[in-house]
């Protein structure tokens, strides 16, 4: 390997956690972002005294990165109810996990979700997933998550009622047409940890990381034009050589950097975020529209996290699949929101509407869970690379950063 530092093309959370490895090993390491700021996607705006995430995000403690790469402690981490709110605008149901809300149990078992048989296959596939801790996930031949879901004996009520929208706001996808391997994943990590979010927001995370990094080696607002194996170009013109390059930004801008490189395509999510002058719930319970028409889920993020909004203020989030910018669709979410949360949404005050046209890559099968590290010589990170969650953005960063030391 040439001489020079290790070029890191992007502070999202995959160059960042490649960034931290390399440095714990003592390599010299740049990091050029594009942006104003680190984390990608992964940021928090302060929009009247209210936190305000590039879309409803959360962050899962049981990820083996989160373990790895965050300090949880001092992040704060404020958790959400382990259970849901089932609700078609008619009807709610609550659903909860018996080992974590035992007093939820007849609750749950009433919830019009199926054939009791249907049940016991989905709680026989969730124990054996939660088994598996950290073995891979293997399912030959792929196929799309609903096939494989009928082929574990999950009748199509269940999976309609339950499965779908529910992972319809973790996959932004309600086709549930994405990789068994990568649904698999998922839904193992939530019978491991109980998701919640940063007191500081979720930009608290990429903030933490770069707080790790050494003096004059992230550079803001520093687009490059250009990769090699061991240089960049800058949007100035200038080259700047190094002994590696990693490439860590969104798949899309990856692909155009390196035009070998085949990204997947994105999904997009849109999220209103509403101030209410008084709380919704006691606990933060995900409201699931399993309609998934005008919205996909709703919470109010204040009942985890109070520090989201001012004093005296509550903060409630909602989200649906796709970009919608029009003011004739906030009408139908504050309707819809109605609903859901069985109170009047007239006096909410909307904060801000966060459009995130790349929220996550789209993983149809077959997929293949590790592709190839280095390409044309430079080194590849990002969800993109691995699956569509931060775990799956830590994890890339780190193959990277393992697979240049082990070069050295």
């Amino acid at each position: 390997m040439s001489q020079g530092p290790v070029i890191i093309v992007g502070a999202g959370l995959a160059g960042l956690r490649c960034a931290n490895v390399l440095s714990d090993a003592g390599v010299d390491i740049v990091v050029l972002e594009r942006g104003q700021h680190v984390g990608g996607r992964v940021i928090t705006d302060d929009v009247d005294g209210f936190k305000i995430d590039r879309g409803f995000q959360l962050l899962n403690p049981s990820y083996p990165q989160v373990e790895r790469g965050l300090d949880l402690k001092d992040l704060d981490l404020q958790l959400f109810d382990p259970g849901m709110v089932l609700s078609d605008g008619v009807t709610h149901s609550q659903v909860a996990d018996p080992l974590r809300s035992p007093g939820k149990i007849l609750a749950t078992l009433r919830a019009p979700l199926g054939p009791l048989t249907s049940r016991l296959h989905l709680a026989r596939l969730l124990l054996a997933l939660k088994g598996k801790q950290r073995k891979p996930v293997t399912i030959n031949p792929d196929q799309p998550s609903a096939a494989w879901m009928l082929e574990k004996g999950i009748d199509r009520t269940t999976i309609d009622a339950l499965l779908r929208p529910f992972l319809a706001g973790v996959l932004l996808e309600d086709e549930l047409e994405t990789s068994a391997r990568i649904t698999s994943l998922l839904l193992r990590s939530f019978t491991r940890g109980v998701p919640g979010v940063p007191a500081g927001g979720m930009g608290a995370i990429p903030h933490q990381m770069a707080a790790r990094l050494g003096e004059d080696v992230l550079h803001l607002e520093t687009p490059v034009t250009a990769v090699t194996a061991n240089s960049v170009v800058l949007e100035d013109g200038s080259r700047l050589e190094g002994s590696a390059v990693v490439l860590a930004t969104a798949g899309q801008a990856a692909s155009l950097l390196l035009q070998t490189l085949r990204a997947p395509s994105s999904n997009s999510v849109t999220t209103w975020w509403y101030s209410t002058n008084e709380p919704l719930r006691t606990k933060a319970t995900l409201v699931v529209d399993q309609s998934m028409k005008t919205l996909i889920n709703s919470v109010e993020m204040t009942a985890a996290a109070p520090q989201y909004a001012p004093p005296g203020k509550y903060l409630v989030a909602a989200s649906a699949i796709g970009l919608h910018p029009e003011v004739e669709r906030e009408r139908s979410v504050r309707e819809r929101l109605s609903q859901l949360h069985r109170r009047s949404t007239k006096e909410w005050e909307l904060v801000s509407m966060s459009l995130v046209a790349d929220a996550l890559p789209r993983y149809s099968s077959p997929f293949l869970l590790r592709p190839e590290v280095v390409v044309n010589g430079v080194f590849v990170a990002g969800d993109h690379r691995a699956t569509p969650s931060i775990q799956g953005a830590m994890v890339s960063g780190e193959r990277a950063a393992r697979a240049i030391l082990a070069q050295r």
